[in-house]
């Protein structure tokens, strides 16, 4: 029968990988997004509505970026993790009190599942109806709910790329994957329908 006695060991927390992915993909989006502004027709709402998404895209990169070289520094001053006692048995397996609750990583999904909604019903919905009747795409509806419901967005990002920790439970991954996927799908209508309005394609 084995014994439990305490060690200690490092455990490195956050990702810098992944932070920096995010960063970049954020950043790349805010670039052609705020470059596609440059063929708009005059209409000083979508420019508006523009320049708060390429923002809200910005501040994701300048966040997760800024904590991915944070990261990356402590990493090399050989301070990339953190030391806790942990008790294992002699056969090397970890004996655990109790899963931690990864309360950022959820924090994270429910603040980007809000914008999800906040854009299916303020903003997929009347796209929908507006191709069945005959209308054009339209820029605002696509952007709209996103410049309104910015701060959801970014801190769903945000709160899910910070709260991921590669030695936590699935839970934890599970959580994390959803806040940042969601919130990354929801780029994909926030730049491409800016192209399609400087295209002409979009109303």
């Amino acid at each position: 029968m084995s014994v439990p006695f305490p060690i200690v060991r490092p455990r490195v927390r956050r990702s810098p990988l992944l932070l920096g992915l995010v960063a970049i993909i954020a950043f790349a989006a805010a670039l052609v997004n705020a470059g596609s502004a440059a063929g708009f027709p005059y209409s000083p709402l979508s420019g508006l509505l523009n320049a708060l998404v390429t923002i809200h895209l910005v501040v994701i990169a300048v966040v997760l970026g800024g904590s991915a070289i944070v990261l990356l520094v402590k990493a090399n001053r050989g301070e990339g993790g953190v030391v806790e006692p942990l008790v294992i048995d002699r056969s090397g397996a970890p004996v655990v009190d109790r899963v931690p609750v990864p309360i950022m990583s959820i924090v994270g999904t429910v603040l980007t599942g809000v914008t999800i909604a906040a854009w299916i019903i303020l903003g997929g919905v009347p796209l929908v109806v507006g191709v069945v009747i005959g209308h054009p795409l339209s820029y605002q509806s696509a952007t709209g709910p996103l410049a309104l419901f910015g701060l959801t967005w970014v801190l769903g990002i945000c709160f899910g790329a910070l709260g991921f920790h590669r030695a936590e439970s699935a839970r934890n991954r599970l959580f994390s994957g959803l806040a940042i996927g969601g919130g990354v799908l929801l780029m994909a209508p926030a730049v491409g329908f800016s192209i399609l309005f400087a295209a002409g394609v979009a109303a």
